[in-house]
């Protein structure tokens, strides 16, 4: 249990170095558009429909290495 507790205070001091951002309305809804557009001709999965779709509502660039699963995704900045 002790090794668990350590496990975790590490994940919360590195994830307090990030801004947490809301799922709003708009980006649910935007994130089901997404998927039923993409999700067989590209293989979009739900949790990248969501990162994107938050990304293009706050107009924040996508910091990725796995481009090929978002680079089809109109109105998505990449780097």
């Amino acid at each position: 249990k002790k090794i668990v507790e350590i496990e975790l205070r590490k994940i919360d001091k590195y994830l307090s170095n990030y801004e947490t951002i809301q799922i709003t309305e708009y980006s649910s809804l935007h994130a089901i558009e997404l998927i039923r557009n993409y999700s067989k001709s590209h293989g979009l999965v739900i949790p990248d429909a969501i990162i994107a779709s938050v990304a293009i509502e706050k107009k924040l660039p996508l910091h990725t290495l796995n481009i090929k699963d978002f680079r089809f995704i109109h109105g998505l900045k990449l780097l």
